[in-house]
């Protein structure tokens, strides 16, 4: 008996074929659609986190970096960026980022100028490059009176960039640039590619030859210091005392924010400033985060109409602004997916059990049990819920390597995908079970329901 409801399968093949069909094609659109998302939210944290920087200095309530639109006077904000969490060894970096329409083998097409200085943060360094090399820099110190570099641009190896070779000329504000290099997997949001070049080079594109730039990066020196309890009094000390005795500098305000915002960790582990230490015990105290040096700049820099924000908060006001409030009704379009399959599998398997209540009825009525009944047809459920999981999560993953934009198919969410929809198919199947169980053999021998 324990194969009965694989040959009733095979006996009413059809249904199953089209029940796998509905949930393999409800899978692989959910994974789609969180897949865009992921990729999304990839390209939106990608170049951000590729510069290095920890701080974005933008023009108070312009929205900030690739949200709204930023103009600073550089002779303006360099001197006032003067905090001891900045790190010296990095220069503050002017750079510019700003929307445009470049023109490629005569068509237009989209594109964001990044204007950066060599050596400096905002853009890729040679080793960096995938083919060719970086533009030729402007001679001299940034300034107003420096002269305009030879027009060349490094590309990202994407869209309407991807066939250029190096050499070809892109348009751009009515300027020709000369293609010299290129960068692979870096792009923004709806795979819109970069187009990197000398920063006097762009203000010139993009902004008529201005002495201004959109933002300036800056980079935090955390000040991590390491110790290690020793064997003596110190590992009879609370974390709060031990961290008073080591940064001793500090006033007593300020130990306790570094406890409280995380700041101090023993053992890699965040811990409470009344933890007792113990002997080998590791602490690590840092001194400086990019949230709190933004913040103290931030405070600062409102009397010079400046707004200053960590790596981070920059990131969440684009996710927030190009992923999460569009994406909205993609969720919801989600979830309504989800639900079409528990109902599809539910009718064709309630269906199908309205077609069998015979066989059900002689089942029960030569000793088989309600429990027997209403596992064959979850058997059966499970069964085809597997097969278009795994067809659906296998025709997704191929078919991303040629949808036409990026998409990023996480093994979480697949997992979480996996898990929900059969969850939510057997669900749909219970109907069903409970249907046939309910069947009386005298009934079900009249041809009732």
């Amino acid at each position: 008996m324990h194969s009965i409801f694989l040959k009733d399968m095979a006996y009413r093949k059809a249904r199953v074929v089209l029940t796998t069909i509905g949930i393999f094609v409800l899978v692989a659109l959910v994974l789609l659609l969180g897949g865009i998302m992921n990729g999304l939210r990839w390209q939106a944290r990608r170049y951000f986190e590729f510069t290095g920087a920890d701080i974005w200095i933008a023009k108070q309530r312009s929205g900030g970096v690739a949200v709204g639109f930023s103009l600073l006077n550089p002779e303006y904000v360099i001197p006032a960026m003067r905090d001891p969490g900045i790190d010296q060894n990095v220069p503050i970096s002017p750079l510019i980022f700003a929307q445009a329409r470049p023109v490629v083998h005569g068509k237009e097409t989209k594109a964001v100028v990044v204007g950066y200085q060599i050596g400096q943060l905002g853009g890729p360094r040679q080793e960096q490059l995938s083919e060719g090399r970086l533009f030729t820099p402007s001679a001299g110190e940034y300034s107003p009176e420096q002269q305009l570099a030879p027009a060349e641009v490094v590309i990202s190896d994407i869209g309407a960039f991807k066939g250029l070779g190096i050499g070809e000329t892109i348009e751009v504000g009515g300027n020709i640039f000369r293609v010299v290099g290129k960068v692979t997997n870096l792009f923004f949001v709806f795979d819109t590619p970069f187009l990197f070049m000398d920063i006097r080079s762009a203000q010139d594109a993009v902004l008529l030859n201005s002495i201004y730039v959109n933002t300036f990066l800056a980079k935090v020196n955390t000040q991590t210091r390491h110790y290690v309890v020793s064997p003596g009094n110190e590992s009879k000390l609370t974390l709060e005392q031990f961290v008073s005795l080591k940064e001793r500098e500090l006033s007593q305000s300020s130990i306790q924010n570094l406890i409280d915002n995380g700041q101090v960790k023993i053992n890699d582990k965040h811990a409470k400033a009344k933890a007792r230490l113990h002997e080998k015990e590791k602490i690590e105290i840092v001194r400086n985060t990019p949230g709190e040096v933004a913040a103290r700049l931030d405070e600062f820099g409102k009397q010079l109409g400046l707004e200053v924000r960590s790596n981070q908060q920059t990131i969440d006001t684009i996710l927030e602004n190009y992923v999460n409030e569009p994406m909205k009704a993609v969720r919801f379009f989600q979830v309504m997916l989800w639900l079409v399959a528990g109902i599809i599998v539910g009718l064709i398997t309630y269906a199908t059990t309205l077609e069998k209540v015979q066989e059900i009825g002689v089942l029960k009525a030569i000793g088989a049990s309600g429990a027997y009944v209403m596992s064959m047809t979850i058997k059966q459920v499970v069964l085809m819920s597997v097969i278009g999981l795994v067809l659906g999560i296998g025709m997704i993953s191929i078919a991303v390597r040629v949808f036409p934009i990026f998409v990023l198919i996480s093994i979480p969410e697949t997992i979480a995908v996996s898990i929900m929809g059969l969850a939510v198919c057997c669900l749909g199947g219970c109907l069903a079970a409970w249907k046939a169980v309910s069947v009386d053999p005298m009934i079900a021998f009249r041809g009732e329901i």
